[in-house]
């Protein structure tokens, strides 16, 4: 059956919303505000965490940037005492240390100042074509000047390499025998000639018991 309100607008009952529809848009409401409130303070309490971890992060940044020279010396540690242990376990298997012979036959041919050297060369056996009598554990053969045409200042160098203790100990074969020599002019030098001479000192391999 259909109803027809005959009745004017300003007297006719207005519609109410039904109450289930009244309450489900309350409570949408309700929650709505409960979850805007929840953002908010949400928000406001993960704003200090984010400053607090940006300020941790910068610090880790700042320790890291402290770490890392000390990250590249210990990599340069490990490295020297690589080399440290390869330079001992070769220096065991050594009878004695070149650089020290070394150094020792410069002292001696810094004080003979009439003396000069063209050539140095250090063998671990002995040096080519010479000595094939005797086994050779090292050797140093030298190409040498001196100054003048007199075998003196020849002799006098010798000397000293002979004399020199630490040499003496280590090269126990002693010096080249006998010396040989050549005279050649020298115009462009104030003594005019120069002789010229070789030097071969080598050690005796001494076979293990």
């Amino acid at each position: 059956m259909i109803r027809i309100n005959l009745l004017p607008p300003e007297r006719q009952r207005k519609e109410r919303t039904p109450l289930p529809r009244f309450l489900a848009m309350n409570a949408s409401i309700i929650i709505c505000a409960l979850l805007l409130i929840w953002d908010v303070y949400q928000y406001m309490d993960i704003k200090p965490q984010t400053a607090e971890y940006e300020t941790k992060k910068g610090d880790l940044e700042s320790l890291l940037k402290q770490v890392k020279p000390y990250d590249q010396m210990l990599v340069e540690e490990t490295k020297l005492n690589a080399w440290n242990k390869a330079a001992t376990e070769i220096k065991n298997t050594r009878s004695f240390l070149w650089w020290e012979k070394i150094d020792e036959l410069w002292d001696v041919i810094h004080d003979c100042r009439d003396i000069w050297i063209t050539s140095l060369q250090a063998f671990d056996g002995p040096p080519p074509g010479r000595r094939a009598d005797v086994k050779i554990e090292a050797a140093i053969s030298m190409n040498c000047f001196a100054a003048g045409s007199s075998s003196d200042r020849m002799t006098n160098f010798r000397i000293k390499l002979k004399n020199h203790l630490g040499l003496k100990e280590i090269f126990n074969l002693g010096l080249n025998e006998p010396p040989q020599f050549q005279v050649i002019a020298q115009p462009e030098y104030k003594e005019g000639f120069a002789v010229k001479f070789d030097i071969d000192m080598a050690r005796e391999l001494k076979t293990k018991k």
